[in-house]
């Protein structure tokens, strides 16, 4: 199949041996393929085709791969991102879909987590829309992260996965005896579980990011703008926003 996507999975840190990245690549296949695409269309979403393979190390992965690395440190004070390359690299050229993690123990999550939404978001440009408040939104599509702490994975073949939102979560309204989540734990419409959170933008605000989380049993809503002011373009100030929301998720963790 033709312009099918290949997503190379590595890790660098000597923590993970092949054995176990491998073992859970193919946790991570079998839950894209029986799991995810049972919602999310791979017609629409065509990251979802994706050929998905562990590699021992970065020079086997063939060139222009979408590269996924598992690292003992990353470039930035998170846990771990995906974004878009800025420049060409040696596995891959300029506009290609990328993503880094930083070694945890729960690395399986954090992997499956990331994988999910490089396949269904690789470029960082979908967006769905609701309301909150009776006010129009548009939100990114991340469906790892309203349910993204640890305690709401689940266990393939052994592997602990995140779960993740179906596209009825950007429903308008509750209909019963419908999915919002793979587990279920989420029962409604834009519900988050503890340490969950979406960001988005209000149609009338288009230059003003937000984030809604659950934090201590409470619903909290930030502006992350001027968090954001000094990075330029839509692609790079949600990058920055999923490299912050991810660190705070992960620090926060461990305290």
């Amino acid at each position: 199949m033709a312009n099918v996507p290949h997503v190379a999975i590595v890790a660098t840190t000597k923590r993970i041996n092949y054995s176990e990245l491998f073992k859970a690549t193919e946790a991570i296949i079998y839950q894209i393929r029986n799991h995810v695409t049972q919602h999310w269309d791979k017609n629409v979403y065509y990251g979802l085709t994706a050929e998905i393979k562990a590699y021992e190390n970065i020079s086997s992965v063939p060139y222009g791969s979408w590269l996924v690395t598992i690292d003992e440190e990353i470039d930035t004070n998170s846990y771990g991102y995906h974004y878009v390359l800025e420049k060409n690299e040696s596995f891959a050229p300029k506009g290609t879909p990328y993503a880094r993690l930083k070694y945890d123990k729960i690395w399986t999550l954090i992997l499956s987590h990331e994988v999910t939404e490089l396949l269904i978001n690789p470029y960082l440009q979908n967006f769905r829309y609701a309301e909150i408040g009776g006010k129009k939104v548009r939100l990114v599509v991340e469906p790892s992260d309203p349910a993204q702490f640890k305690d709401f994975g689940y266990l393939v073949n052994g592997v602990l996965v995140s779960d993740f939102t179906t596209p009825n979560y950007y429903d308008l309204v509750w209909t019963p005896n419908t999915r919002y989540s793979w587990t279920g734990q989420i029962s409604k419409p834009l519900e988050l579980l503890e340490n969950g959170y979406f960001s988005f933008q209000y149609l009338d605000r288009l230059d003003v990011w937000f984030q809604m989380w659950k934090v201590r049993g409470q619903i909290v809503t930030k502006n992350v703008t001027d968090l954001a002011s000094n990075n330029k373009g839509t692609t790079t100030i949600l990058i920055f926003i999923i490299i912050l929301i991810i660190y705070y998720w992960y620090g926060r963790k461990q305290k």
